[in-house]
């Protein structure tokens, strides 16, 4: 399904089972890419030796966040997989767990960013192949962040199946995902995220 515009907003009071199937898939898919795009462009700044140059304090954001997101999709694999088969409290006490801690992290990373990097940036920085890449990590590991806040709102719908057994193991987890991490595209991903970690459409 589409979710809402507004990071962490998008209502699933409405939604069916096969709808958050759909999106665990997704959130599942978008992690393996965004764990894969961090770890990648880490070691290329590091081989290039410009890894030791970059704020102590937005490296160790960087690792946190590989941490994080690592964990996620062992939760979101073992999680989706189980539900189909029957819904218990731990499935949905975890999903809002991973939700909560997105949300904490969305803010960390701009706090990071905005303060201890962005500010120092030079113009010719700008213009740095390296820094382009650092400032690309940002904004997608950031915009992963904002997307799975809504993994919260998901939890809350699934209490209503709560204790909810499937006699026959259905196979596929749901319709082909439509909602993406944008990787390739402009620096802000999906989402803008101003300085005083607001969000607003893409235009």
């Amino acid at each position: 399904m589409s979710r809402g515009l507004f990071a962490g907003g998008t209502d699933y009071s409405h939604q069916s089972l096969k709808d958050i199937l759909t999106d665990l898939d997704n959130w599942f898919q978008s992690l393996e890419e965004v764990i894969s795009f961090l770890s990648r462009n880490k070691q290329q700044l590091e081989s290039n030796n410009y890894w030791s140059k970059v704020n102590h304090d937005f490296r160790i954001m960087i690792d946190r966040e590989l941490i994080f997101y690592e964990t996620s999709l062992g939760e979101l694999g073992e999680i989706k997989t189980e539900i189909v088969s029957e819904i218990e409290r731990h499935h949905i006490s975890r999903l809002s767990h991973l939700g909560k801690t997105a949300r904490e992290f969305n803010i960390d990373i701009g706090k990071v960013w905005h303060h201890n990097v962005s500010p120092y940036a030079m113009d010719e920085d700008y213009q740095n192949p390296d820094f382009k890449t650092l400032e690309k990590m940002y904004a997608v590991g950031r915009n992963m962040a904002i997307d799975m806040m809504d993994l919260s709102n998901a939890a809350n719908r699934l209490k209503d199946y709560l204790g909810r057994k499937e006699k026959t193991k259905k196979s596929g987890i749901g319709d082909k995902p439509n909602i993406t991490i944008n990787i390739d595209g402009d620096v802000s991903g999906n989402l803008v995220v101003g300085d005083d970690n607001e969000l607003s459409e893409k235009s």
